[in-house]
């Protein structure tokens, strides 16, 4: 009966292991998202958990 508990246990701190080392994994990014850029070189920055106005972009479009 104890060997058998600590298999349990073994199998369950592995797989918690696993799982926290996936979701830092998925978690961790390179904030490919956080620059939208429009118009006439404006756009939004959303590093700072929310939409700052950013200018300089080098994309030029015509908006009707």
């Amino acid at each position: 009966m104890k060997s058998n508990n600590l298999v349990i246990y073994c199998i369950t701190k592995a797989l918690l292991y696993a799982f926290l080392v996936l979701i830092t994994t998925i978690c961790y990014s390179q904030k490919e998202a956080a620059f939208w850029y429009f118009a006439n070189h404006a756009g939004l920055g959303f590093n700072s958990g929310s939409a700052k106005a950013v200018f300089g972009g080098q994309l030029k479009t015509n908006e009707v």
